[in-house]
């Protein structure tokens, strides 16, 4: 206790921080130091999940920096709860993977000592890092109002903006080689326009009405952030991906194993999470009120 008391005094927290904050930090900072340790000393196979470690510490950190110097919590605000971000992140990507399967973009090395089964489980815990990273990031550097769940648009998506969402998100499958950057725009269509048919919010709806708020630059910023870290850490680490980018892009010169053009992409990208995001939540509260009623339905048929 006088430890925490001291860290509280240190970090100048108050009551509302308290222990948890203090916990928070030091289990964000412990977890970066390992994956820090792992990236140096491959001692397969625990080495091998310095991705994790690295990942799971950024967005403690991220999110208790956002609490200290914005005062809000990103993962504690999702309308999802907490445990339902992870799981659609990893859903989330593994839509990727499945492009990926057509288009041949990246390759991950190192992955073979692993049977298909603990392969999928390993990798979908890497993958449920991706969204909870870039809300994260995007709640350090807009606060509440880039996080916010914004009040639901009046726009309607007609029947031909989802035929061309649709198209554009296919058109990557069946010509690879010149399409490939549409996989970061067609679902982000498809996302915003379910998200806003089934009455919720909508960035494009937004933006129709002319309202920019913060989310349309905070979340391309924080996907292109944590786009660096991925990167970056990636770069140093085993198992880790690799690039197979078709000319032109491919040709440019490469900030370690992404071609430079190649992180224009974490900008719509963001822009998909925030949307993918929006949609499960909208989704989640469409069907949540009916779970609840039908219990409490059955509590009173069984009493």
């Amino acid at each position: 206790m006088a430890v925490v008391r001291r860290a509280n005094s240190i970090l100048g927290t108050s009551a509302h921080w308290g222990m948890l904050a203090v916990l928070q930090l030091l289990a964000a900072l412990l977890l970066l130091a390992l994956g820090h340790a792992l990236l140096v000393v491959r001692f397969r196979p625990w080495s091998d999940f310095y991705f994790e470690a690295l990942w799971f510490g950024a967005i403690l950190l991220l999110d208790w920096a956002a609490q200290r110097l914005r005062g809000v919590s990103p993962l504690r605000t999702s309308a999802l709860p907490m445990a339902a971000l992870f799981v659609l992140s990893s859903s989330f990507w593994w839509l990727f993977e499945g492009y990926n399967a057509f288009l041949g973009n990246w390759e991950y090395l190192g992955g073979e000592i692993y049977g298909p089964l603990t392969y999928h489980l390993k990798a979908s815990l890497a993958f449920s890092t991706v969204i909870p990273a870039v809300r994260s990031m995007a709640g350090l550097l807009g606060g509440p109002t880039a996080i916010a769940r914004p009040a639901p648009a009046a726009w309607r998506p007609a029947p031909g903006w989802f035929a061309l969402a649709l198209s554009l998100a296919l058109v990557p499958l069946v010509a690879p080689r010149w399409a490939f950057p549409l996989v970061w725009i067609g679902p982000f269509m498809l996302f915003d326009g379910l998200s806003a048919r089934l009455g919720g919010p909508s960035l494009v709806g937004a933006w129709r009405a002319g309202r920019r708020g913060r989310a349309t630059w905070v979340w391309p910023l924080a996907a292109l952030l944590c786009g660096l870290l991925w990167e970056t850490w990636n770069s140093f680490g085993w198992p880790r991906w690799i690039y197979h980018i078709p000319p032109p892009f491919g040709l440019w010169p490469r900030l370690w194993a992404m071609p430079l053009p190649g992180y224009l992409g974490y900008l719509p990208f963001g822009l998909e999470v925030w949307a993918a995001e929006q949609l499960a939540a909208t989704v989640w509260q469409r069907w949540r009120p009916t779970r609840v009623a039908g219990r409490r339905v059955a509590r009173l048929e069984s009493g």
